[in-house]
């Protein structure tokens, strides 16, 4: 039995860490923006006057298509994203502010009533890793972004959009605030002048892992971002070893697996 039950932990292991790991279902959207800072309130200074108004914004946002809507009223949506990488990431004068990967607390809002003054599309994340001097004092921190069309032309329905034109949208712009009590607020608003919609992947062998840009909006670039390495392995001399190597790797544990069960399997008759 108690042979089985090793070879059982070995035969799982071997499915969790040969295979890559993906979220089951998922169909994630990213946007790439920018814009500059138009209002910056920090009176108690918790940035160290690190950003001011003009400073340029820069950042992404993810959501995914697949989120269920926990909204019943037809023409609200509302999609709660728990789960990396969902959330929105900004760096404003290059200091970052973005959603917590391991704590991820993420909306978004979607209203599409004709009866309210303005299609609005609003994107909330409410645990977040800022910047502040001293991190320990706060207590709360919310990054928002949001789009308003007063001509009710932006949104189709009620669904997550599944791409944005900032051309369709009367307002759009993004927000910071970090509450950090008695030791003081932070607000930061800035526009969004600029919004595309990022690659879906990058993958080993494709042109946009080797044309020196962030397609995947990660934060990360060509040979840096593990996405472009998944199926590659690139050796000390600059060999390439493609997925099956991966592939045989796997099925090789595999194969491990099979013997070790069936020995296993021996053990236990002739201990009867």
């Amino acid at each position: 039995m108690r042979a089985r039950l090793i070879c059982l932990a070995i035969g799982v292991s071997i499915f969790v860490f040969a295979f890559p790991r993906q979220g089951v279902g998922a169909r994630l959207i990213s946007l790439r923006f920018a814009g500059h800072v138009g209002l910056i309130d920090d009176i108690d200074n918790l940035l160290g006057g690190a950003i001011s108004v003009g400073d340029p914004v820069a950042g992404t946002f993810t959501y995914d298509l697949a989120t269920e809507d926990s909204e019943p009223q037809p023409c609200l949506g509302l999609y709660l994203h728990l789960a990396s990488p969902n959330g929105i990431v900004a760096e404003i004068n290059e200091l970052p502010f973005r959603t917590h990967e391991r704590d991820v607390d993420f909306e978004v809002y979607v209203d599409d009533c004709l009866f309210h003054p303005a299609d609005v599309l609003t994107l909330t994340s409410w645990n977040n890793i800022v910047p502040i001097i001293d991190p320990g004092v706060v207590e709360s921190s919310v990054l928002s972004i949001a789009f308003s069309d007063l001509n009710h032309e932006a949104l189709a329905s009620d669904a997550l959009p599944t791409e944005l034109d900032l051309n369709d949208w009367t307002f759009a712009f993004g927000s910071v605030h970090i509450d950090a009590g008695e030791n003081g607020t932070v607000f930061i608003q800035y526009s969004i002048e600029e919004l595309e919609t990022c690659a879906s992947h990058e993958g080993c062998g494709s042109p946009t892992c080797s044309d020196g840009t962030d397609n995947d909006c990660d934060g990360l670039v060509d040979s840096e971002d593990p996405d472009c390495m998944q199926w590659c392995v690139h050796a000390v001399k600059g060999a390439t070893i493609t997925g099956h190597a991966h592939m045989l790797t796997s099925l090789m544990l595999l194969v491990l697996f099979v013997i070790l069960w069936r020995y296993a399997r021996q053990r236990t008759s002739l201990l009867r």
